[in-house]
């Protein structure tokens, strides 16, 4: 990240609110890959998220909650719970901040079905609803990792199981149909 991004909104500088503008006039939403970390773009998001032209922004990936984000995935990954938690708390306080729960295998530190995140999942859901979460593959990457999508889609229905079957579904793509307006291409 660029050295001031821990203490500024970078992501919210022209550049950004140019996109933000941009996204606004066309009913987009704006993705948010973490690579890096969350920390250092929660001020940007926040500013993004609280302007007047806001628009959806979709963070991916659960956010990246791990002490060393851009390390490859491992049964020794950390969790990082402050990070989880930051984030947890931005999408009680904005409506219009989604969580794709996409490349479960890098963000777990167990193999499939990545039964370490159920608990984390349960914090999302109470944090963001069943209307701002939604399932993502990350494919082609997730091809690479045993049972390919077919498992962090399979690990996903676990979760969802004792949900009632509207949030499930909302969830496994009902929340990203609606948002990304898939109703609007089928004409």
């Amino acid at each position: 990240w660029p050295d001031d991004a821990k203490k500024s909104a970078w992501l919210a500088d022209a550049a950004g609110l140019s996109l933000l503008e941009v996204c606004h006039d066309l009913s987009l939403p704006i993705g948010v890959m973490a690579f890096g970390g969350l920390p250092p773009l929660l001020p940007s998001i926040t500013a993004l998220l609280e302007h007047p032209k806001a628009v959806p922004i979709v963070i991916d990936h659960w956010g990246f909650p791990r002490e060393d984000p851009a390390a490859a995935p491992s049964p020794d990954l950390t969790f990082d719970g402050d990070a989880f938690d930051a984030l947890c708390a931005l999408g009680r306080r904005h409506d219009n901040l989604y969580l794709k729960l996409s490349a479960l295998f890098r963000v777990s530190g167990a193999s499939a079905p990545h039964s370490d995140l159920k608990p984390r999942f349960d914090r999302a859901l109470g944090a963001f609803g069943p209307d701002r979460l939604m399932w993502g593959s990350d494919f082609p990457f997730v091809q690479l990792q045993p049972g390919g999508q077919r498992a962090s889609l399979e690990a996903l229905r676990s979760f969802t199981r004792d949900l009632p079957a509207p949030a499930r579904d909302a969830i496994l793509g009902g929340t990203a149909a609606k948002l990304f307006r898939f109703d609007a291409c089928a004409t």
